[in-house]
Formats: C-alpha cells, sequence, structure tokens
C-alpha cells in the first residue's frame, strides 16, 4: 500500500506537482510589478535623481570629506571632525520641517533642481575651502541642499503611481538609493586613490551636476509642451 512504500515509489502512477517556490515565484511578481512602474516617466526620474544623490552622497560627504578634514590645510584633530558631523546633523534636524513645508508647497519636482544645484556647488567649492570658516560655510550650504531634497524623490514617485503600486514605487526608491551609495563610495574612493581627494571630489560635483542640468532641462521641456 502507497503508506508502506518508499517515497520514491509511494506515488508512482499518480500526478506528480512541481515543487512550490515561493520565493521565485514573489522574484517574478515583483519584476512585472517593477516594470509596469517603470513605464512611468515620472517614477524613472525620481528614481534617477535618487541614485545620484545618494551616489554624491556616499562619495563625497561619506568617503572624501573626513579625509580632507582631517589633512590638508584644515587638518582637524578627531573630536573637531566629529563637531563639524554634529552640526551637519544639527543644521539636518532644523531644516527638515521647513524643506517638508517646500516639498508640499511647490511639489517634489519644483524642488529637485534647486536642491540639487546647492549640493552641487557646495561639493565643486569645498576643496577650495581654505580654513575652517570657508569650510563651515560650504557645509552649511550642503546641508540646507541635501534638506531640501531629503524626500522629494520618494514623495515624487508616490504621488505617480496607484495606491495599491505605492509600497513597490517606494522599494525602488530604496533600492536604487542602495546602489547609488553602494557606486558612490567604492567609485569616488578609487578616484580619490587614483587623483587626489580633491579632483575626485570636484568629479562628483561634475557628475551630479550633469544630472542636475539634465533634469532641469526636462522639467523646461514640460513646461513648455
Amino acid at each position: 500500500i502507497p503508506e508502506t512504500m518508499p517515497r520514491s515509489t509511494a506515488g508512482a502512477g499518480r500526478p506528480t506537482k512541481e515543487p512550490s517556490l515561493p520565493l521565485l515565484s514573489w522574484l517574478k511578481q515583483m519584476r512585472a510589478q517593477w516594470g509596469l512602474l517603470l513605464r512611468d516617466s515620472e517614477v524613472r526620474a525620481a528614481l534617477g535623481i535618487n541614485c545620484a544623490a545618494w551616489f554624491a552622497h556616499a562619495g563625497a560627504n561619506m568617503t572624501l570629506l573626513p579625509l580632507m578634514l582631517a589633512g590638508g590645510q584644515l587638518a582637524l584633530s578627531p573630536a573637531q571632525i566629529g563637531s563639524v558631523f554634529a552640526a551637519q546633523s544639527a543644521l539636518n534636524l532644523l531644516l527638515t520641517g521647513p524643506a517638508a513645508s517646500a516639498t508640499d508647497r511647490f511639489g517634489p519636482g519644483n524642488v529637485i533642481a534647486p536642491s540639487l544645484a546647492m549640493t552641487t556647488v557646495a561639493i565643486a567649492l569645498f576643496p577650495l575651502a581654505e580654513d575652517l570658516m570657508q569650510a563651515s560655510a560650504v557645509l552649511a550650504l550642503w546641508t540646507a541642499g541635501g534638506s531640501l531634497l531629503s524626500s522629494a524623490p520618494t514623495v515624487m514617485a508616490a504621488n505617480h503611481v496607484a495606491p495599491e503600486a505605492r509600497s513597490q514605487a517606494l522599494a525602488m526608491v530604496r533600492t536604487v538609493g542602495d546602489l547609488g551609495l553602494l557606486a558612490g563610495a567604492t567609485s569616488v574612493g578609487l578616484a580619490a586613490t587614483a587623483f587626489g581627494a580633491g579632483p575626485a571630489m570636484q568629479g562628483t560635483a561634475a557628475l551630479l551636476g550633469t544630472v542636475t542640468s539634465g533634469y532641469f532641462a526636462r522639467q523646461m521641456l514640460r513646461r513648455a509642451a
């Protein structure tokens, strides 16, 4: 009887079912959902902006900034470097509310270009700072640009998808941000090793400036259409 037969032969003569692969099914479903979301140009723009922003943040702020604060003309101590990052965090905390209000009032698409421009200028200028006062002014502009951008790409993506697809859209935004984080830290670090921290930071600014110009041109063309 089937109950006493080996498992390999107990089901002989009966139709067998394929083993269920819930993870594979989930991945296929996610790919299909993401494919549909990527058809929306606004979602694609939000993803590109978020990836570029995190690329620049990982490369310039997280990788190069501590090195440049510790070396060169600034030559700050570890305690002073910690104070610089603490001041950045405090300023970001103060600007988060006003930045969110600006996003709600003007729309996320309208605050992205100014915020990216502020960040680009700050990243380009920082290697030119000759003392802590100049560096602090540049970092204040840098932090303000990052605060203004903050959640704008996420809101932009969420506003252009159906409610039932919003979670997947947010997951996409987070995923491309993580990819930008990974790529920025790796590539900018390699560039700094090869060419120096200053040129690598200004190269990051050039890349972010290209993204900013492209997005600004896109917005102008959309308004003119």
